[in-house]
């Protein structure tokens, strides 16, 4: 994925679907939800999603951000083949 290049798609939180907007740069994914920012994230030593910033979400939340992020690299890694 491009640095600067942001993700979009739609989430379920505390039952309200809304749009997340995953925005990376370096490590780190700023997460916004219905335009709000809302944490930052990155992925540790350990291959976890973990929330670095931001009110406490849950992990469950944290992880699905994680795997839009993760499937991402891999439609951009198979889109160059």
């Amino acid at each position: 994925m491009e640095l600067g290049s942001e993700m979009k798609f739609l989430v379920k939180l505390y039952n309200k679907l809304m749009l997340c907007i995953v925005i990376p740069e370096d490590s780190r994914y700023y997460v916004q939800l219905d335009g709000t920012d809302v944490a930052i994230i990155k992925l540790n030593e350990y291959e976890k999603w973990i929330q670095l910033t931001g009110r406490r979400l849950p992990d469950e939340f944290i992880y699905e951000v994680g795997l839009h992020i993760e499937s991402r690299y891999k439609e951009d890694l198979f889109a160059d083949n």
